[in-house]
């Protein structure tokens, strides 16, 4: 038996009774007025628009879809574009990030890993002249650990210019100083005549010249002591040569000076100038 709901109280009874059983309420002419309410009621669109024809419908959603495609092209392309400026931002400035990373480098005095770094960038601004700084700076910082022999090698590498060789003139002279302190003038003398004119060079090279001279001469190996003594002895014998057109007691007299004056080896080397003066040997 099927069953219809009572228009009035709501109640299920039989879809064939003409009232309601439970309110009395006639349901047969209320049946039929609402399908007819039904029939006549216009079916409304999701605007409530009763009179809208459903091909515009159709018309109206493909032109949706369409839109919404051409949006997400547009966005696809943006977003392609955006990714693309920024591999080639990143690539242009590859350089830019490198220098800068030798620059900290440098600075952190990691000198090896600096100056591969400037290498790697090829002639990248001024990459070359860093590589010669890190070279200059290393060198000096060698200077003051006391590691001459190094430091030497990184300043030949450093170019020139007056900064490299100020610092070479300095790295030398205190190679020679220590050279002096640890007897070996030969090496010293060999530094020392490259910066003669640097501090007092010149008198440290007369004082190791004198030393191993005057070795040589005390074991009377005069040949090698005069190697040695030349340029000493040259400017007494200058003197000396003027005097000798000055009476021989005069003479004497200068050579007694030079002993009592502490430097008697000049008197002694004087001598080998003139092995036949008798006068001179006697004396």
């Amino acid at each position: 038996m099927a069953l219809k709901l009572c228009p009035k109280c709501g109640k299920e009874i039989d879809d064939k009774s003409k009232e309601c059983i439970y309110c009395g309420f006639s349901v047969s002419e209320t049946s039929g007025e609402a399908d007819k309410e039904f029939e006549e009621k216009p079916v409304l669109d999701g605007d409530g628009d009763e009179n809208k024809n459903p091909d515009e419908d159709i018309h109206n959603c493909t032109d949706n879809k369409k839109s919404n495609n051409k949006n997400k092209i547009i966005i696809g392309i943006a977003a392609a574009s955006v990714i693309v400026i920024a591999f080639v931002v990143f690539f242009a400035t590859s350089n830019l990030r490198a220098y800068s990373k030798a620059e900290n480098l440098l600075a952190d005095k990691e000198y090896e890993k600096a100056i591969h770094a400037f290498e790697k960038l090829d002639g990248y601004k001024n990459s070359d002249e860093m590589i010669e700084k890190c070279h200059l700076d290393w060198g000096k910082d060698l200077i003051e650990e006391g590691q001459y022999t190094e430091a030497l090698e990184k300043l030949q590498a450093a170019g020139s210019g007056k900064d490299v060789e100020a610092a070479t003139q300095e790295c030398i002279y205190k190679q020679s100083v220590l050279y002096m302190e640890y007897d070996q003038y030969e090496e010293a003398i060999k530094n020392l005549e490259m910066i003669e004119d640097y501090e007092d060079s010149k008198e440290l090279l007369g004082e190791c010249k004198y030393i191993i001279g005057k070795g040589l001469y005390e074991k009377k190996d005069y040949e090698n002591a005069l190697k040695y003594l030349d340029k000493i002895i040259y400017v007494f014998l200058s003197i000396f040569l003027y005097l000798l057109k000055c009476p021989q007691s005069l003479i004497l007299s200068a050579l007694r000076a030079f002993c009592f004056c502490g430097k008697p080896h000049i008197s002694r080397s004087i001598f080998l100038y003139f092995p036949y003066q008798s006068w001179l040997k006697s004396w």
